[in-house]
C-alpha cells in the first residue's frame, strides 16, 4: 500500500512539473509576442516622427536661408521653395571680415558699417578689392542691406553718415573700370541709384563730383532722374562744371545746369565790375581836374 502511495504521488509530481513548464512555456512565448509587438509600434511611432520631422526640418532650413540672404524679398511676396545651400566662406574672405571688425557677412561693425560699405571705400585704394566683393555676392544680399546706409560714428573719427555703398563706389577719384563694374553689379541687386545722403547728394553727384567716368556711365544708365538735384539746388551737372569729360558725358545723357542759381551769380558778378569800373572812371576824372 505504501508503494503504491509513493507510486501515485511521484505521478502526481511528474504531472505538475509537466504542466508548470507548459505554463513557463506559455508565458515566455506570450512575453516573445508583447517584445515583438513593442518593437513594431516603436518602429512605426519612429518613422511617423520622421515623417512630421522632415516639413519641420525644411520650413527651419527656410527660415535660415531667409537670415542668410538666400530667400526670396518680402517685397515680391512669394515664398521660398527651394532649398538653397549657404556659401562657405574662404579664408581670404575670412581674413578681410576679421580685419574690418566683422563678425558674418551680413553683420555691420560697431559703427553701422556693412561688409558692402567697407568693400565699396576699399576699392578707392585696392585693386583686389573686387575678389572680395564677388565672393560676398554669393551670399546673397536683400535690397534692404543693399540700400542700407552708414551709422553715425563717434565725433573724432571723420566718416561719412547716411552713405549707402553706391556713394562710397561713386565717391572714388578718377577712373576705374573696376568700381563700374561692381557699380553695375550693385545695380542688379536691386540698388538704389537715387539715394539721398544727408545734404540730398545722390550717386550720381558723387560721381560728378570727383570724376568718376566708369561710374558716372553706369549710373547714367540706369538713373530715370539725371537732374536731381542737392540741399543746395545744384545738378550732377553743376557739380561736374570744373570737369569737362564728365560734364559732356552729363549732357549727353540729357544733364542740365540749375538756371536760376547761376544767372543770379552771373548778374551779382556783372553789377560788381561795373560798380567797380564806374568808381574808377570817376576817381581817374577827378585825377585830371586837379590840374
Amino acid at each position: 500500500m505504501e508503494e503504491a502511495a509513493l507510486a501515485a504521488r511521484r505521478e502526481e509530481v511528474n504531472i505538475w512539473h509537466k504542466e508548470l513548464a507548459a505554463r513557463e512555456r506559455e508565458e515566455q512565448q506570450a512575453q516573445q509576442k508583447e517584445e515583438a509587438a513593442a518593437i513594431q509600434r516603436a518602429g512605426e511611432k519612429r518613422k511617423k516622427g520622421q515623417e512630421l520631422a522632415e516639413p519641420r526640418q525644411q520650413s527651419a532650413e527656410e527660415r535660415r536661408g531667409r537670415q542668410e540672404g538666400h530667400a526670396v524679398s518680402s517685397r515680391s511676396g512669394q515664398a521660398a521653395t527651394n532649398r538653397r545651400s549657404v556659401p562657405v566662406c574662404s579664408n581670404e574672405l575670412r581674413i578681410w571680415l576679421a580685419r574690418h571688425t566683422l563678425e558674418g557677412v551680413h553683420e555691420c561693425d560697431p559703427y553701422g558699417w556693412s561688409a558692402l560699405h567697407h568693400v565699396a571705400q576699399d576699392s578707392r585704394s585696392d585693386q583686389a578689392a573686387e575678389g572680395i566683393f564677388d565672393e560676398l555676392c554669393k551670399h546673397g544680399w536683400l535690397p534692404e542691406q543693399v540700400n542700407a546706409a552708414t551709422g553715425k560714428p563717434p565725433e573724432s573719427m571723420h566718416l561719412p553718415q547716411r552713405w549707402t555703398a553706391l556713394h562710397l563706389l561713386a565717391n572714388g577719384g578718377g577712373p576705374s573700370a573696376q568700381r563700374g563694374r561692381m557699380a553695375a553689379k550693385l545695380l542688379e541687386m536691386k540698388a538704389d541709384p537715387m539715394a539721398r545722403t544727408e545734404t540730398g547728394a545722390t550717386p550720381l553727384h558723387m560721381a560728378a563730383g570727383t570724376a568718376n567716368m566708369d561710374v558716372a556711365n553706369v549710373l547714367l544708365s540706369a538713373s530715370h532722374d539725371v537732374n536731381p538735384k542737392n540741399n543746395k539746388g545744384k545738378t550732377p551737372f553743376d557739380v561736374a562744371w570744373s570737369n569737362r569729360k564728365v560734364r559732356d558725358l552729363i549732357a549727353k545723357a540729357g544733364g542740365r545746369p540749375s538756371i536760376k542759381p547761376a544767372r543770379c551769380k552771373l548778374a551779382q558778378s556783372t553789377r560788381w565790375r561795373e560798380h567797380v569800373s564806374e568808381a574808377r572812371m570817376k576817381r581817374a576824372a577827378e585825377w585830371r581836374n586837379r590840374f
